[in-house]
């Protein structure tokens, strides 16, 4: 049974959150869109640091010598998604991102959830995790020690409130600029609009001027308790030129097979690992067909 919530705490600075947090420890939670909260909470948790005042929503566009989105991890889902049809265009974003921030349950709930909290309380069913992780992400995180960034492989090796140190709260998602030939898409396969997805797959590629396949990354959600990257998969994409309908069905094989998948009450294993075969080969034709058309200049 979960303890009763004895404060709230509105801090209106960095260090005055971190130092909350690290007085309390195990206790107290950050509090961000709020959504975890309604799924589980620690039966120690007491505390709740809501992030609110921080300045943590913003969303904006990357200079050089790194471009591309600086995006907040208090922005919504929501935000996130409006932004990336306007101004974010800017960063050179592919829809893949955008995909997946309108593909968090309801119109509601996505103005409720946070892209930091979407990535750090990730479970099976979490869209933006899958899309970022594709996208190669880093997650810079602050803390007593100053401030460091974080890497989606080591992000999202385990879950990542065990990465974040005591005390340290993530506050910005650096998403790279797409090189130019670059497309990307994300799908997600569910018994309905707003249901926990069965299986969900991010695709970017990049194509060279002769239309073949430079590099390639392929992540996987909802089928198991994490989202995890299918890199084997992936390599066998690069080289190709201009692959057809058998070599993405080939690729949706290798992925198949390559992917770690559970069981639950909704679906099997096997019928998950039929899903991640069809939606890895939907993925990655809509992901080349969007890099063949940034490729000649049009739009992505």
């Amino acid at each position: 049974m979960a303890a009763e919530l004895k404060a709230l705490f509105r801090p209106r600075s960095m260090p005055e959150a971190i130092e909350l947090l690290e007085a309390h420890g195990d206790r107290a939670r950050p509090l961000a869109g709020g959504t975890a909260l309604m799924v589980g909470r620690s039966p120690r948790v007491e505390v709740l640091v809501d992030l609110g005042l921080l300045g943590l929503d913003r969303l904006e566009v990357g200079a050089e010598p790194e471009p591309g989105a600086r995006i907040g991890a208090m922005a919504t889902a929501s935000s996130l998604a409006r932004w990336l049809k306007g101004a974010g265009r800017g960063a050179g974003l592919t829809e893949l991102l955008g995909e997946a921030a309108e593909s968090i349950g309801s119109r509601i709930l996505q103005n409720h959830v946070t892209v930091g909290g979407n990535c750090v309380m990730v479970y099976a069913w979490s869209d933006l995790p899958v899309a970022l992780w594709c996208l190669d992400a880093r997650f810079v995180a602050e803390g007593k020690a100053g401030s460091r960034t974080i890497g989606a492989d080591r992000f999202f090796a385990e879950h990542p409130s065990h990465v974040l140190g005591s005390g340290e709260i993530l506050t910005w998602i650096l998403v790279p600029r797409p090189p130019r030939g670059a497309g990307g898409a994300y799908l997600k396969v569910t018994r309905n609009a707003t249901d926990h997805g069965l299986a969900s797959a991010a695709a970017q590629v990049v194509l060279g001027p002769d239309g073949s396949v430079l590099t390639a990354r392929l992540a996987l959600g909802a089928v198991r308790g994490l989202p995890q990257t299918l890199p084997t998969a992936a390599a066998a994409l690069c080289g190709q030129r201009a692959p057809g309908p058998e070599q993405l069905a080939a690729i949706g094989r290798a992925a198949a097979e390559e992917a770690k998948v559970t069981a639950d009450f909704r679906a099997g294993a096997e019928y998950r690992r039929d899903l991640v075969r069809t939606i890895v080969e939907d993925a990655l034709e809509r992901a080349l067909a969007r890099a063949a058309r940034a490729r000649q200049g049009g739009a992505a």
